[in-house]
């Protein structure tokens, strides 16, 4: 174990039990004036015992779509925040209506700013709103793209509204034509224009909006479903110390892509598309076994806090960060899923 710095511990253990690669460690000091966190374990797969494995996305009849096609570049390499969002009350897509949204939200924003109480701008001259339907995850109609700019055009707060694979299924869908399902929303823009922009939406559409925390074992999935993707490198796993005597914060791990390939391999059984709770569960115990052979430290004693694959960047606090075209659509699916997951009013059918 080296010093690096006065903060930085590093620790590579040479020989793997799978594939005689390296796994890299590196262990962040805790300040002193820090204060421990209180780490609590939430409920994993909060709604269901089960999810499917992605391998392919809904197929779309091509006359139900309506709307733009969302270009890749406007989601990937974002860092966005993730909120599960109830049904939306009184939403129609039609053009005036969301002309008419953006005229509400605009005077809503102007109106913030004039008493001081949000929308951090520079343009003196504030804001104008837009509403687009998009084609979705799916490649249909019911997404939603709404952003603030300023005159000059800059982007001060952009957010996408997406449905989920649950969402778009007749054995879940709102007995009420007056209710829209768009369980998943991501936003990024600073917090006071976020802040108004949440307050309009819940007055509007009389609905609620809840910030999105991925406890260990939803992260756990995300690394099964995506920390093997052939050829593309490795998986990085941040884990929480949730104790102030050893004057560490956290250690970060590496592990090569064929081992988290290999361990998911023993924990998922190949014939059936369904994921299991228990799976994940000895999966990511697999993994802080592994670790543990290595380094002799307790990883299940640990919290799993960050995950970074070759396709996805997912922190605990609801942050998250697709790096891959080619699995965009896929991934941001898996998140719409877990969206659904956290409104309470949702029960599967599964």
């Amino acid at each position: 174990m080296k010093e690096l710095g006065g903060k930085i511990f590093a620790l590579k253990i040479a020989g793997n039990c799978f594939n005689k690669k390296m796994e890299k460690f590196s262990f962040t000091r805790r300040e002193s004036d820090r204060i421990t966190p209180i780490v609590t374990k939430q409920t994993p797969f909060v709604t269901t015992n089960n999810r499917r494995i992605r391998n392919k996305l809904p197929q779309v009849v091509t006359s139900q779509r309506k709307g733009v096609e969302i270009e890749t570049s406007e989601l990937l390499n974002k860092t966005w925040d993730a909120h599960s969002c109830s049904p939306l009350h009184g939403f129609h897509e039609n053009t005036a209506s969301l002309d008419c949204y953006g005229r509400s939200l605009s005077a809503v924003l102007v109106a913030s700013k004039s008493k001081n109480i949000g929308v951090e701008v520079v343009d003196s001259s504030v804001t104008s709103v837009t509403f687009k339907l998009v084609h979705g995850i799916y490649g249909i109609h019911n997404g939603l793209k709404f952003q603030v700019l300023t005159k000059s055009g800059k982007i001060i707060f952009e957010s996408f509204l997406f449905s989920s694979e649950q969402s778009l299924s007749s054995d879940v869908i709102m007995a009420s034509s007056k209710l829209t399902m768009l369980p998943l929303l991501v936003c990024r823009g600073d917090r006071s224009t976020t802040k108004v922009v949440f307050d309009w939406l819940k007055t509007e559409f009389d609905c609620s909006l809840r910030k999105i925390t991925f406890n260990p074992l939803s992260l756990g999935w995300l690394v099964a479903m995506w920390g093997s993707v052939k050829g593309q490198g490795s998986t990085h796993i941040t884990w929480e110390i949730p104790m102030v005597e050893t004057g560490i914060d956290i250690i970060e791990s590496e592990i090569d892509g064929e081992s988290v390939a290999l361990l998911w391999k023993h924990a998922h059984e190949d014939s059936t598309m369904e994921v299991t709770i228990d799976e994940v569960r000895g999966f990511v115990a697999s993994i802080e076994e592994h670790l543990t052979q290595h380094t002799k430290i307790l990883f299940n004693a640990l919290t799993m806090q960050q995950i970074k694959t070759p396709v996805i960047q997912v922190r605990n606090d609801g942050k998250f960060k697709v790096t891959s075209g080619d699995h965009l659509f896929h991934v941001m699916a898996d998140v719409a899923t877990l969206a659904l997951e956290h409104l309470d009013h949702y029960t599967p059918t599964m």
